[in-house]
């Protein structure tokens, strides 16, 4: 729609930065103005007209540049439908029009994906199983990591290829799998203006293009409405003033987000799903394209909307029917095989059940019930349903019999352990401290530690000043928490009994965190998420029996406070005078409770990662970050109108990458030459990177000093790089006699002497760096890099130890700080072969560490490895390293409780910066995933 590629460029500037504009955005716009004949094409472009053209929709668009193809406009725009429900009141079911609803064509969606995407080569025609044989002595075993290397994926094009072909066509017919998101969300802090997106993607493109937002692979399908305002005002005129009880409301709103799904499972979609749909691919071939759901990923309360069921009901879990009072049972064998034998099924018997239900609340005579009257809640108690036509039951099953509706509401590790299991773990922890002794000393001492845990690259943030408060914690606040607080804890609590109980509960739920997190799990490793579920649910039983009984926890100062404004908001709803002093109570007594459904919801990670694959796949953590945008987007509007605003601007940043895109593909142009880091930074084919620059060099004679590190210095350094240097210049030599024609004879004479002391760096002195990047293969066959900075938290290493290969008893890592990043240009002064001498200088790297040595296991009640350094004048407390012999960065955190090797800050080595050393420390082996697993030998793809 822009009369030019000026105004095409300023629009995508401002479409693009969003409201927030950074010195990068600002820069661009003078890079833009600074382009000859920018000033006079802009002035040329309506910009109210374009903007319009934009947003629209593809079907009353015209192209206001007068190109007659209009490939910016797509099909894929957005429809505004209006939402009725039947309204139950006085026996008589009205239909009611309650809202809008802002939604695309998941149809449309699809064929936009597969005819125009610029990417659409990287989209999985065929499902494949992946297996991995770890040695030639192993049988192989199935690695579960995609979507479409799922069993359920599987399943799904099996049934497709063994069924019959629709009549007179022979087309390869492929199986679409679609997985969604949905949660409603506060646009602002200070706001009570939501947004309720539903974001769906293909199971077909893999799970590390899809979580990179700038890959647009996350598609805005729907902007759900709620009740509309006005909806109260005609129940209490249909009701005489009156409003109907709770169970009502709750009913009117499962019927609204059910209507809606009804809508947005219009008859192209069932079709697609029962007949397929043609679409020419980009390889110029025709295919039939089969829409399968596979996964619906939301919160709790959003899974029961999709469920149909009663939050608070008898049966809690969307499922399964296990009953309330079992929900504490995690891992025992009864608590698996009830999960099985009870699995909630989408079958005629539970649509009767519901059918009979509805009839009694709007029957055709008008003289229905209340939704809560006692005959229909004799009926749908025992599965705890609601009185509610599952819109993925009436439609979606009618077309996709193989679909469940029950069994595609997935998992949620970021609601159901981060911040819920784990989430109020912590928060018990808390109240156990507070009530361990008078006063805050200890819950003081915990916010001193934590505050000096160390930071550890983009994973461990440092932590905020009093972590005991609890103040707008996100999920990955938890997690680091998690990852993080067993050094923190050890020895905090005076009974040690106690304190043992909480050090094991907590390393116990660290490794289940990390295994159900793994985002590739082999068969080997589900088995061993499967023991630590039930060693997890055995470990709370026993902390909730034998700790948490015995002490008497009240509510934090915070919880109280929280509790006291809600009870003071719910007064107020209820019109009640209520004084500020009526609200001032005393803090509650609290227990810890683990009959909690998102407690049961835990054993069922492994069945669900079998079927469907790893819990990344359909995290809820996709959806919470796809957020971002219709917030941002939301700040862009004029606010009186959000939904449609937002529709509107969610096509216009559509459409503009898509003519970018199109005008790279025709104006092709050669790369920037990129600063010496980041160059660093992008080569994933290298173990590590060092700069190249001079900029600072260190002369070895500053070695001289009387340091007990210094004096070994220069002699070690030779010894090192002994070895390094004489196959270089051996190989040197060689090249420049074959390079004149010459026969080289290797004298008979007998192999020479060789002298460390004859390795000279040019101009005697080396040059040293900051930073070194370490590259790595990561369990999962990823390549990373870990950033070494000297000076700073992210300073140790770890090596692989290789006296381990032989005595598999000894550990499988030596760890070390790194002191100093060095090259230099090193001859090799003596004679490589007898009367040889090549003295051409050859570039070589080495970093200078100073060792850990690892401290003998004793009752130590933290299950990690305990470090500690050597005096720094021991022979071997400092060594040179070849970079390749690093595997990765470690995380290791002070054991605090065993204090400082100087408590006056003044250490006897300002080389190795001895001064804040702790006397041990812990090696964080939770640190990531990739860490996790490195501890877990032979069972990663990966190492």
């Amino acid at each position: 729609p822009f009369p030019n590629h000026s105004s095409f460029e300023l629009g995508e500037w401002y479409i693009e930065a969003g409201s927030q504009l950074s010195l990068a955005s600002l820069q661009n716009l003078v890079e833009l103005a600074q382009r000859p004949g920018f000033s006079e094409q802009v002035s040329q472009a309506n910009w109210p007209k374009i903007f319009n053209s934009l947003g629209g929709d593809g079907d009353v668009l015209s192209d206001p540049t007068g190109d007659a193809n209009g490939d910016w406009i797509d099909e894929a725009g957005w429809k505004q439908t209006p939402v009725s429900i039947p309204v139950p009141i006085g026996g008589l079911a009205e239909a009611r029009v309650v809202g809008t609803l802002f939604h695309r064509s998941i149809v449309s969606i699809l064929r936009e994906k597969i005819s125009n995407s610029p990417d659409a080569e990287l989209f999985h025609f065929d499902p494949f199983e992946v297996h991995w044989q770890p040695d030639l002595e192993s049988p192989p075993q199935r690695v579960y990591s995609e979507l479409y290397n799922s069993d359920a994926f599987m399943k799904a094009h099996r049934e497709l290829q063994d069924s019959p072909q629709p009549a007179g066509c022979h087309l390869p017919r492929v199986v679409v799998g679609l997985m969604f998101w949905s949660d409603g969300t506060h646009v602002s802090a200070f706001s009570s203006e939501k947004l309720w997106p539903l974001y769906m993607c293909f199971g077909n493109e893999s799970k590390y293009r899809r979580c990179k937002t700038a890959s647009e692979l996350c598609h805005h399908v729907a902007y759900f409405d709620e009740l509309s305002a006005d909806f109260k005002d005609y129940i209490a005129r249909r009701n005489k003033g009156k409003m109907p009880a709770d169970p009502f409301m709750a009913h009117c709103r499962m019927e609204m987000f059910h209507a809606q799904w009804h809508i947005l499972q219009d008859d192209e979609l069932l079709d697609a799903m029962e007949n397929g749909v043609v679409i020419m691919c980009q390889d110029g071939k025709e295919r039939r394209f089969y829409i399968r759901i596979f996964t619906y990923s939301a919160d709790y309360p959003e899974k029961v909307l999709i469920a149909t069921i009663k939050q608070r009901g008898d049966c809690p879990c969307p499922r399964c029917l296990v009953k309330k009072t079992e929900l504490d049972q995690l891992g025992t064998p009864e608590d698996m095989l009830r999960r099985e034998q009870t699995m909630r099924r989408d079958n005629e018997v539970r649509r009767v059940t519901v059918s009979k239900a509805r009839e009694k609340i709007m029957p055709s005579d008008g003289k229905g019930v209340v939704v809560g009257n006692r005959d229909v809640q004799a009926l749908l108690q025992p599965q705890s349903l609601q009185a509610v036509m599952n819109s993925f039951s009436v439609r979606t099953a009618a077309a996709d019999p193989q679909f469940d509706i029950f069994s595609a509401v997935v998992i949620d590790q970021m609601h159901e352990f981060e911040l819920g299991v784990w989430k109020e773990l912590f928060l018990h922890l808390m109240r156990i401290l507070a009530a361990s002794v008078t006063g805050e000393a200890l819950v003081n001492e915990f916010d001193r530690r934590f505050r000096l845990v160390p930071i550890f690259g983009r994973g461990i943030r440092r932590f905020s000043t009093n972590v005991s408060q609890i103040k707008r914690k996100a999920a990955r606040d938890y997690e680091d928490l998690l990852q993080c607080c067993m050094p923190v804890f050890e020895a905090l609590l005076p009974n040690t009994g106690y304190g043992q109980a909480m050090i094991s509960l907590i390393a116990i739920c660290a490794r289940w965190h990390a295994l159900a997190k793994l985002r590739m799990h082999t068969d080997d490793t589900l088995q061993m998420l499967e023991e630590a579920t039930t060693e997890l649910g055995s470990q709370f039983r026993s902390f909730v029996r034998d700790v948490c009984e015995h002490i008497a926890t009240r509510e934090l100062p915070a919880e109280a406070a929280e509790r006291e404004e809600r009870e003071k908001r719910q007064a107020e709803k209820k019109a009640a005078a209520v004084s500020e002093k009526a609200t001032k109570k005393a803090r509650k007594t609290v227990k810890m409770n683990i009959s909690r459904v998102k407690f049961h919801f835990l054993g069922d990670y492994v069945k669900t990662i079998r079927r469907f694959g790893t819990t990344d796949l359909y995290s809820t953590e996709l959806g919470e970050l796809m957020h971002r945008s219709p917030k941002r987007w939301y700040r862009r509007s004029s606010k009186r109108n959000p939904r449609k605003e937002v529709v509107r601007h969610e096509r216009r940043v559509a459409r503009i990458r898509k003519l970018r895109n199109e005008l790279r593909s025709r104006n092709k142009v050669d790369p920037k030459i990129v600063e010496e880091q980041k160059l660093g930074a992008k080569a994933a084919d290298i173990h590590h990177f060092i700069g190249t620059n001079q900029n600072t060099p260190v002369s070895l004679n500053s070695f001289r000093v009387p340091s007990p590190d210094c004096s070994t210095f220069v002699p070690n350094l030779q010894k090192h790089l002994l070895p390094r240097v004489v196959p270089h210049t051996e190989r040197q030599h060689l090249e420049r006699v074959t390079a004149e024609g010459l026969e080289f004879i290797r004298p008979e004479l007998g192999p020479v002497q060789l002298d460390w002391s004859s390795v000279y760096p040019k101009g005697w002195r080396i040059f040293s760096h900051k930073i070194i990047r370490i590259k790595y293969t990561t369990y999962d066959v990823r390549r990373r890099e870990d950033v070494i900075h000297i000076g700073s938290d992210v300073c140790n290493v770890m090596i692989a130890n290789p006296a381990y290969a032989d005595d598999q008893t000894l550990p499988p890592y030596r760890y070390a700080r790194v002191l100093g990043i060095y090259h230099a240009d090193v001859s090799y002064t003596g004679e490589v072969f007898p009367g040889v001498r090549c003295l051409q200088p050859t570039r070589l790297e080495f970093v200078w560490v100073r060792w850990y040595i690892i401290n003998q296991p004793k009752d130590d009640m933290v299950p990690l490895e305990s470090v500690s350094f050597p005096p720094v004048d021991s022979p071997e407390s400092t060594a040179f390293l070849h970079p390749n012999t690093i595997l990765r960065a470690a995380h290791l955190i002070p054991r605090f409780h065993k204090g400082r090797v100087y408590e006056d800050g003044q250490g006897r080595s300002h080389m190795a910066r001895d001064a804040y050393d702790w006397n041990e420390y812990y090696v964080n082996q939770f640190v990531d995933r990739d860490m996790f697993m490195r501890y877990q030998m032979g069972m990663a793809v990966g190492h």
